[in-house]
């Protein structure tokens, strides 16, 4: 066994506890699971059109990530997140391709079940182990908050790792809006949305 994976399995035996004392630091900074689900909830059943919801959940998951950012693992420069599958909807995808400059790909179909074969492989906005369109990221990445101490079990977790679990905060309802926003629209990895070869 290498080091590596030594300090890999003490880790796991250690999140579980790191993760609920980092939680009650973010519920003690004003996070609320129940009020941000609601509100989650909210938006996604409300009256508006698909680009006004992603903007309301943009800025509702925004408020729980600054909430967070003291007390997790989530840092600039850090990159395992950029390495799994990365499902985003037609509609962020038509706002991201506005806001870049760039025309997404056209799906003809969910691509959901397909998109494991992205685990390991690098985001196409990855540069230089940053995201080269941080402000326009998609959802989520804005909702992958791990609530560990660093990255560790996040680096590992792509790399065929499965029995690696990265806790994270609960933002489940935010999930469900999510897919309520995009209606009968194509799901894919970004990946596909945007070719890292025509980047």
């Amino acid at each position: 066994m290498t080091n590596n994976e030594e300090v890999i399995k003490l880790r796991m035996k250690q999140v579980k506890v790191t993760a609920a004392e980092n939680y009650r630091r973010i519920a003690d900074a004003g996070f609320n699971v129940d009020q941000v689900s609601r509100s989650a909830m909210a938006i996604g059943q409300g009256n508006m059109s698909a680009r006004t919801k992603l903007g309301k959940l943009v800025t509702l998951v925004n408020g729980v990530a600054a909430t967070a950012a003291p007390f997790v693992a989530c840092k600039a420069s850090c990159s395992g997140c950029c390495h799994i599958p990365l499902p985003i909807s037609e509609v962020e995808a038509e706002q991201i391709g506005l806001a870049i400059g760039r025309t997404p790909e056209k799906m003809q179909s969910n691509h959901e079940g397909s998109m494991e074969k992205f685990t390991g492989v690098a985001c196409t906005f990855l540069l230089n182990n940053e995201c080269s369109i941080y402000e326009y990221r998609p959802m989520a990445c804005r909702a992958h908050v791990s609530l560990d101490v660093d990255p560790l079990l996040c680096d590992a977790q792509p790399y065929g790792r499965p029995d690696v679990k990265v806790y994270r905060l609960d933002l489940r309802y935010v999930d469900i809006a999510y897919v309520m926003m995009n209606g009968k629209r194509h799901i894919a990895d970004v990946r596909e949305f945007f070719p890292p070869s025509k980047v």
